[in-house]
């Protein structure tokens, strides 16, 4: 079964052509997703991953995803948003924090990808989300700094709040989380995010990656 196209850039970020999402994972070829970051005044918000996905109920992108070949960046982002946490986002308030460029290997997988990163206001907390539990399973608050020191190693464990989902019930529990509850990969993005949601949670939007 082919999958799905992406296109295919060079380090120009030029669209050359357009490769099978999957073939792309494992060759290392550029290609295009989108993500937005959904903050609080004391939380960024971060997706619990799904058990039918790579990295499995590990902390990510709250919402994101690849763009199709010939497709629009921003209306990928709204699709997965939409799929993803049951967010329409919104036409207004959605601040470009910038671009960040990943590449990483993990046990056959080679990825080299780059996003257009956004942020934006989560004004009712969990109550923002209708998370689908066929895309993720669930979404946790995550505190700015206290969350960056246990990303960086510098706390052993955090307890934080978690809204977990499974066959349409939602479910609010307290976990425990360490560096290792995030996707390995990316520590450094996530790092930047939480310092980041701070100064947008405190109004500041001459902010980027």
């Amino acid at each position: 079964m082919i999958s799905e196209l992406v296109d295919l850039y060079d380090d120009e970020y030029r669209v050359i052509g357009a490769i099978e999402r999957d073939k792309a994972h494992t060759t290392g070829a550029l290609h295009k997703t989108m993500h937005c970051w959904y903050v609080d005044d004391r939380f960024v918000y971060f997706q619990i991953r799904s058990s039918n996905v790579g990295f499995p109920g590990l902390l990510d992108v709250t919402a994101g995803g690849h763009v199709g070949r010939g497709e629009d960046g921003m209306t990928a982002l709204l699709r997965e948003a939409k799929e993803e946490i049951g967010v329409e986002l919104p036409s207004s308030g959605m601040h470009q924090i910038g671009r960040n460029q990943f590449t990483f290997r993990n046990e056959g997988t080679w990825v080299r990808e780059f996003s257009e990163v956004y942020m934006l206001p989560a004004l009712a907390g969990f109550d923002t989300f209708s998370p689908n539990s066929n895309e993720l399973s669930g979404i946790a608050a995550i505190p700015f700094r206290e969350g960056k020191e246990v990303v960086i190693g510098a706390r052993h464990s955090l307890s934080v709040q978690a809204l977990l989902v499974e066959q349409g019930m939602r479910k609010k529990e307290i976990r425990t989380i360490a560096k290792e509850s995030f996707v390995p990969s990316i520590l450094d993005y996530f790092c930047k995010i939480l310092e980041i949601g701070e100064l947008f949670a405190n109004g500041d939007r001459d902010i980027s990656l």
